[in-house]
């Protein structure tokens, strides 16, 4: 009994959210902006132009707050990098570029100055060698499911990257 109340609040409240139109998700964007909650108000932005690309009043609050949480994100790859976390650093631009992305989804662009493309690309490299030399040194001492794992992520990054792809296998 007490499943089928869950149930029937949850449909409600789906239901309810269903209905909301892009006005109701920019007005409550512009609240959440007002009030310091970027990373929402892009959402609730995202979710605006997700109804109705044409909203100017979305496309507007969309473009500088999702501007800010990128920037927010690249500052986080800047200090990962910075402190020598490869690994974390290389998600976090991957990261940084899928939310680009998606807002890109709702015809709004934003833009990633290049010098965090190269710095992303230094770490990557440093990344993939200390991948590829573990991968290597695992093979080495015949622990091929570990290395296999080495070389599956060294694939899923930079499937070109030196003959990682031929170690795999």
């Amino acid at each position: 009994m007490k499943n089928w109340l869950y149930l029937i609040a949850f449909a409600i409240l789906l239901s309810t959210q269903a209905c909301q139109n892009s006005k109701h998700y920019t007005k409550l964007a512009q609240k959440q902006e007002a009030a310091g909650l970027n990373k929402e108000a892009s959402e609730s932005y995202y979710t605006a132009l997700w109804k109705k690309r044409a909203n100017i009043d979305a496309q507007i609050g969309m473009k500088k707050t999702g501007q800010t949480v990128l920037n927010g994100m690249l500052s986080e790859f800047s200090q990962k990098s910075s402190f020598g976390n490869k690994r974390d650093a290389v998600y976090t631009f991957i990261s940084v570029r899928e939310y680009q992305a998606k807002i890109k989804g709702v015809g709004v662009e934003l833009q990633i100055p290049d010098f965090y493309l190269g710095d992303f690309e230094k770490a990557k490299k440093s990344y993939l060698t200390e991948l590829y030399e573990q991968g290597t040194k695992l093979l080495e001492d015949n622990k091929f499911t570990d290395a296999e794992t080495n070389f599956n992520e060294i694939g899923r990054l930079d499937p070109n990257f030196k003959d990682a792809g031929d170690l795999k296998d």
